[in-house]
């Protein structure tokens, strides 16, 4: 690998799009392809001489600043796969919906037309190996894959390409209180391996406190608010983190009121369906 290329997502929150590119420069791997919520939308700076040769597009999850621009690489002559997982693929059509919306509030068109996200082909890491394994998937390029503790079907990803081993996270956590993380190799003390490039995206990466003292902040708020009468609006993503809080808020204040919209529970009730995503105790909680 001799070039790595940032189309999006650094020191910005939003837009995450990471180009390597080896010995041939026309040649390529694309790192995720999201947006970013500003004005009528911003796009990652992508080159559309390189997208028509791109070896290989990897996704991490389905939150909208990693995702939403593929079907951009698709108009723009990518015929290749884009490589993830299927809950992340079953979760795209909410975060689609969601950005259409948004770009019709600005009154703004979108970049691409239908015919580009039905384009999009995926091919399910799951499917094709267990977590913290290679898989070959060219004779230059392996694959090896964990689960990230973000959403059920977040990924990091590492990759063997050219002689080189990288490794991507977009959005990695292990204090979810539902979700399993599998800690990479190159996180490990003991280990030996040691990627030649690391990528770390995180929209939250320079905020020092950890999940739990932002958890005790909020229940401090809220119980504030609820002392004096009020009501508290948590708005929240689709998929990930609302179903976390929606249980969270369940178990400390179990004797008020809990509003939640249908669009949040049904992601929280799919995750019976997910276990090979979860902590042991999460269904349980889940159901409470």
């Amino acid at each position: 690998m001799s070039r790595l290329t940032i189309w999006g997502g650094a020191g910005e929150h939003g837009r995450s799009s990471y180009l390597l590119q080896g010995k041939d420069s026309r040649n390529g791997i694309l790192l995720d392809c999201g947006v970013k919520k500003e004005g009528p939308g911003e796009y990652p700076l992508l080159d559309k001489d390189i997208i028509p040769h791109l070896q290989a597009v990897f996704l991490s999850h389905a939150h909208e600043d990693h995702s939403i621009a593929l079907p951009l690489l698709y108009k723009h002559g990518y015929r290749g796969k884009v490589w993830t997982t299927r809950s992340t693929s079953l979760q795209l059509p909410d975060y689609f919906e969601a950005w259409d919306k948004y770009v019709a509030a600005q009154s703004a068109p979108l970049p691409y037309e239908e015919t580009d996200k039905e384009a999009i082909q995926f091919k399910y890491l799951e499917e094709h190996v267990s977590p913290q394994t290679w898989l070959t998937l060219a004779p230059n390029l392996r694959v090896q894959w964990g689960r990230s503790g973000h959403l059920a079907g977040s990924v990091w990803l590492g990759l063997e390409w050219e002689d080189k081993t990288v490794f991507f996270s977009g959005d990695y956590t292990e204090e979810s209180q539902l979700l399993m993380a599998d800690t990479p190799a190159i996180m490990e003390a003991k280990t030996k391996n040691v990627a030649d490039l690391s990528i770390i995206d995180a929209a939250y990466g320079a905020d020092p406190d950890e999940q739990l003292v932002k958890l005790q902040q909020l229940e401090l708020a809220i119980h504030n608010t609820l002392q004096k009468g009020g009501s508290v609006l948590l708005p929240v993503p689709i998929h990930g983190r609302s179903q976390e809080l929606v249980v969270w808020a369940n178990e400390c204040f179990p004797d008020h009121q809990l509003i939640v919209e249908e669009a949040l529970v049904a992601p929280l009730r799919a995750l019976s369906d997910k276990v090979e995503w979860l902590k042991e105790d999460a269904i349980q909680r889940v159901n409470a």
